[in-house]
């Protein structure tokens, strides 16, 4: 005795199998499409922080700022209290209350 599927039942089987397969893509498909955006902001994080290491600073030193600390001035007038007051700083003394 041979068995003959019921035809109906062999279709139906095909298209729940077929509507899983699609959901499975659809699945995949969003999860490649969310580690493309993944790796392009890191991609991006990678180029700042590239930037920010090697690219020239902000902090270049104007001609206005050389005359902010004239050192050999400083350390010539030792009367202008300047001097002793950086070594009272840096080396802990308390300042001279006068």
């Amino acid at each position: 005795m041979s068995y003959v599927a019921d035809p109906t039942l062999q279709t139906n089987f095909l298209y729940a199998e077929l509507d899983k397969l699609t959901a499975k893509l659809a699945q995949k498909d969003h999860q490649l499409t969310t580690l493309r955006e993944h790796i392009q902001w890191l991609e991006e994080q990678l180029r700042l922080s590239r930037y920010k290491r090697f690219a020239s600073s902000s902090e270049k030193q104007s001609p206005d700022q050389v005359t902010l600390f004239d050192e050999g001035l400083c350390c010539s007038t030792e009367s202008s209290g300047l001097l002793r007051l950086f070594r009272q700083i840096y080396s802990f003394e308390a300042c001279p209350t006068t």
